[in-house]
């Protein structure tokens, strides 16, 4: 925390403006003389009216500048200071993620293009059933991901298979001695029966165990982050929401140890806050900045997904024919 001194010399060469506070102090000032009104909606308690006014006192020259230009409106507290180095650390923490996920993509691009061990259709899934290229393509995918510890998203276009996916899966893992504890399927009580049945069908070496639970046992276990799974796969076959509270929420389930302490950060950082301004200008403002929070939060969580949708795979399936039938 950027703790400010009220007790400092106005010119700001207090017994604190050296080491790591000098350089926090020089990113606030910095941030201050050059943020845009959508960067500055994002500091706790800073309203419109501030923003604007603040805007009205730039530039600061220095610290001390600052200080007293802060001092000398009652409307401006001090506090801002330690508001804005809030922000900046945990859109620091932000940028710290992204180096790790970059990291993730350069290790996971570095295993695809390695060839290594391409894994293929498991052999106890019974004879007649087949996977299809792209489902195989899943399929490879899924095992990278568990060979290098990660969770992951299977987007895939509704239709495409993702139920087989991952029945191929826990196949692969079970003839491959990788079983070390068993698999829990979480799934809408609608698509039951259906997952039984492709479990039989598809993997009939898996013992299964279906489980309802009453409405109370339902209700404590919704919060499925309270599972203590050493892996996670999640299945989606709609697109990603334009919704930042979906995403923080994917992002949080899907990578629990990436994240650690910084959830609060990255919650808080996209979270934004909805302020509008007389003139009508901040709706835009927001707008643009809600996209672009957006689009941060989808490139955090590219290294974990994979989708396809089914015009990419067309080429793989069976030619559409239609049959005209005339009536009599």
């Amino acid at each position: 925390q950027l703790v400010f001194d009220s007790d400092e010399d106005s010119d700001g060469h207090g017994g604190y403006s050296h080491g790591k506070l000098a350089v926090e102090r020089k990113g606030v000032l910095d941030f201050l003389n050059s943020a845009a009104l959508h960067e500055m909606v994002c500091i706790k308690k800073l309203s419109m009216k501030k923003i604007e006014l603040l805007l009205e006192l730039r530039p600061f020259k220095d610290w001390g500048n600052l200080v007293d230009k802060l001092k000398s409106h009652r409307s401006l507290q001090t506090d801002i200071l330690n508001y804005t180095q809030e922000y900046l650390t945990r859109r620091n923490n932000i940028a710290m993620v992204m180096g790790k996920c970059k990291k993730i993509v350069k290790k996971l691009e570095e295993a695809i293009a390695s060839g290594g061990t391409l894994a293929e259709q498991p052999g106890i899934i019974p004879e007649g059933f087949k996977l299809a290229e792209y489902q195989l393509v899943g399929l490879n995918w899924l095992t990278i991901m568990h060979r290098h510890n990660m969770n992951a998203i299977l987007a895939d276009e509704m239709g495409l298979g993702k139920t087989i996916q991952i029945i191929a899966f826990l196949a692969w893992l079970k003839e491959n001695g990788r079983q070390e504890r068993p698999h829990l399927v979480v799934v809408p009580s609608s698509t039951m029966d259906n997952w039984e049945q492709e479990l039989i069908k598809w993997c009939p070496a898996l013992v299964i165990l279906k489980y309802y639970g009453n409405q109370a046992d339902r209700r404590m276990i919704r919060n499925l982050m309270r599972i203590n799974a050493k892996h996670r796969i999640l299945l989606t076959g709609t697109p990603l929401q334009n919704n930042l509270l979906e995403l923080m929420s994917l992002l949080c389930f899907v990578m629990p140890k990436l994240l650690g302490t910084k959830v609060d950060d990255i919650k808080a950082l996209f979270q934004g806050k909805v302020v509008k301004s007389n003139k009508g200008e901040v709706e835009e403002e927001q707008s643009s900045f809600e996209k672009n929070q957006i689009d941060r939060a989808k490139l955090i969580m590219k290294p974990f997904v994979l989708r396809r949708l089914k015009q990419d795979v067309l080429r793989l399936l069976p030619p559409k024919t239609d049959v005209v039938v005339s009536q009599c």
